[in-house]
């Protein structure tokens, strides 16, 4: 007996949903992602930033979790995650300092990945990419234009790394393909 394919989730209007993810990529505006009862990001094995001016979540995270943030400014740090892939601040019910938890979190959406085609499997990360592949924007409103300029600018982003200057963080190739989108 074969498996049904999963469900699409519904992503919202691509259009829309670009203008949302600038304002969080430039002014660290808060992600309103339907989540659900969705906690992959919790458990996929990344590092999370706290910057210096996370005050609350950093009055909530032990400090032994915390590590200096490589090329960042000092007071940058990264907290990682157990040997399970989840991060420490996660329980059984998700986030256990969510009202505190660092920007980093607030503005994640994986959203991003569909939108650029980049493959979050290539850092192991298969439950996420697993989410990833069900998420399905409307594309209303010239979204089938926006999307295959996105996938482009994955695509790009995602071949030439180190021309780039980039590491191979698929979150970072992610946000500068969207970057390139929203400057072109």
């Amino acid at each position: 007996m074969s498996e049904a394919a999963p469900s699409m989730i519904p992503a919202g209007n691509l259009v829309v949903w670009l203008g949302d993810i600038s304002k969080a990529i430039d002014a660290g505006a808060d992600s309103d992602v339907p989540c659900g009862d969705c906690t992959v990001c919790c458990r996929a094995s990344q590092f999370i930033l706290v910057t210096s001016t996370d005050v609350a979540a950093r009055s909530v995270i032990p400090s032994e979790l915390l590590f200096a943030a490589p090329g960042l400014p000092e007071g940058n740090h990264v907290m990682g995650y157990d040997a399970h892939g989840h991060c420490p601040m996660f329980r059984d019910s998700g986030c256990s300092i969510y009202e505190q938890r660092p920007q980093a979190c607030r503005t994640y959406d994986c959203r991003i990945f569909a939108a650029t085609g980049i493959d979050v499997s290539a850092d192991g990360r298969d439950e996420l990419a697993a989410r990833v592949a069900r998420w399905q924007f409307d594309l209303a409103n010239d979204g089938a234009e926006l999307l295959d300029a996105l996938q482009a600018a994955g695509a790009y982003v995602a071949s030439h790394t180190t021309e780039l200057g980039m590491g191979a963080g698929t979150t970072g190739q992610a946000i500068a393909a969207v970057t390139r989108v929203i400057e072109a």
